[in-house]
C-alpha cells in the first residue's frame, strides 16, 4: 500500500460528511482528485481500504484532542474529555464510520484507543467501564441523539443532546470519583 493521494483524504471526509460512507466510492475520488482509479487503488488497495485510511485519521485525532485536555496532574477534566469525544465522533461523523465499517466486517486491528485516559482516570476496571461507557454513550448520541432522547421526552435538539452529554459525563465524573 503506498503512502496516500494528497487531497484525497479531504475529499473523501467532505463526501462523508455530505452524504455518508456510501459517497465514498473509489470512481469518485479518483475523479475528483485527477487520478486514474488503478490510482487509488494503488494507495489504498480498495474502497475499504481507502475507508479504513479515514478511520485512521480520526483515531490518532481524538486520541490527540483527549491528550491534550486530559494533562499528567491536577483533577482530570472530563468535560473536557467529552467535548472532544464529542467534535470527533458527532461533528466529524467518526461515530457513523465506525458502525457502517462494522456492518461491513471490518474489525480494529489495534485495542487501547483510550488508555491514556483510563490511566488518567485511575487505571482500574472500574475506570475502564466508566471511560467505555462514555465512550458508548458519545457514540449512541451521535448517531441517534434525537430519536434516543425522545422516547424518554428529553430535549432532542443540539442544546438538548448537549445537555445530555454533560449530565452523562458528570455522572461518570462522579463516580470515577468515589
Amino acid at each position: 500500500m503506498g503512502t496516500g493521494v494528497p487531497g484525497s483524504y479531504r475529499l473523501s471526509e467532505l463526501q462523508r460528511l455530505a452524504e455518508g460512507l456510501d459517497a465514498v466510492v473509489v470512481q469518485r475520488v479518483a475523479a475528483a482528485v485527477g487520478i486514474t482509479d488503478a490510482g487509488v487503488h494503488y494507495h489504498f488497495e480498495s474502497r475499504m481500504g481507502l475507508i479504513e485510511a479515514l478511520m485512521a485519521r480520526s483515531a490518532p485525532k481524538l486520541m490527540r484532542q483527549i491528550g491534550a485536555v486530559i494533562g499528567d496532574e491536577g483533577p482530570l477534566d472530563l468535560q473536557a474529555v467529552s467535548r472532544s469525544m464529542r467534535a470527533v465522533y458527532d461533528t466529524e461523523g467518526a461515530a457513523r464510520m465506525v458502525v457502517w465499517m462494522q456492518m461491513a466486517g471490518w474489525a480494529p486491528r489495534r485495542t487501547g484507543m483510550l488508555s491514556s485516559l483510563v490511566e488518567r482516570a485511575g487505571g482500574t476496571d472500574e475506570a475502564r467501564r466508566l471511560i467505555a461507557l462514555l465512550n458508548a454513550i458519545h457514540i449512541a448520541t451521535a448517531l441517534m441523539g434525537n430519536p434516543l432522547l425522545r422516547t424518554v421526552s428529553l430535549p432532542s435538539d443540539a442544546s438538548g443532546r448537549q445537555a445530555f452529554l454533560d449530565w452523562a459525563t458528570d455522572l461518570v465524573a462522579a463516580k470515577l470519583a468515589t
